[in-house]
């Protein structure tokens, strides 16, 4: 068995919040910018299952801000959340309390 490390040239600092969340409100990521780069969103809870969301992307500065609105209430749990940026995937852990 052999152990294999990939190491990015510079690891994407990719923020969630809030975090824990209620399961009612938006969440929230703030990405890098990179022009003219597109950001793909995936949800999912512990079993694999989809979560539908609608996303609003707001370019700011030096970053933008993804919100993602749930279209019901998430239950109780935990949460991946897969943002795929740069043919890198990222993924954040989302307690929903």
């Amino acid at each position: 068995m052999v152990s294999v490390v990939f190491e990015s040239e510079a690891e994407i600092e990719v923020v969630l919040y809030p975090n824990p969340s209620n399961g009612s409100d938006n969440i929230f990521l703030k990405v890098p910018s990179s022009e003219g780069e597109n950001f793909n969103v995936l949800i999912n809870d512990l079993f694999g299952r989809d979560f539908i969301s609608d996303l609003t992307f707001i370019e700011q500065n030096d970053h933008t801000l993804i919100i993602i609105d749930f279209d019901k209430q998430l239950p109780k749990g935990y949460y991946l959340i897969n943002i795929v940026i740069k043919g890198e995937i990222i993924t954040k852990k989302l307690v929903v309390e």
